[in-house]
């Protein structure tokens, strides 16, 4: 099968899942991807190197989100922005 008609059944059932709201959203985005890719012929040894290698790439991301995001909400709290002022006349 054309790889391309292969991604335009997979966006299509990705997007129908999505509106019927009856399979969990997350559930459908590992197995469809999966189920296309040995359906392309890609043997399983191939597609879970093609999974772990999406897998570290995420990690790798998600590390340098959460390091931007420690170090970024760290500075707001030392600059007193999220300081709760219990004084009613800062607020009038």
């Amino acid at each position: 099968m054309n790889a391309t008609v292969m991604a335009i059944i997979l966006v299509l059932i990705v997007v129908a899942t999505v509106v019927t709201k009856k399979v969990p959203f997350n559930f459908v985005l590992f197995i469809v991807p999966i189920i296309c890719s040995l359906l392309l012929g890609f043997s399983l040894q191939e597609t879970s190197d093609f999974v772990l290698e999406q897998f570290s790439s995420i990690m790798k991301s998600a590390g340098f989100m959460l390091l931007f995001a420690f170090l970024y909400f760290q500075m707001l709290t030392e600059a007193g922005y999220y300081r709760i002022s219990s004084d009613e006349q800062a607020w009038r």
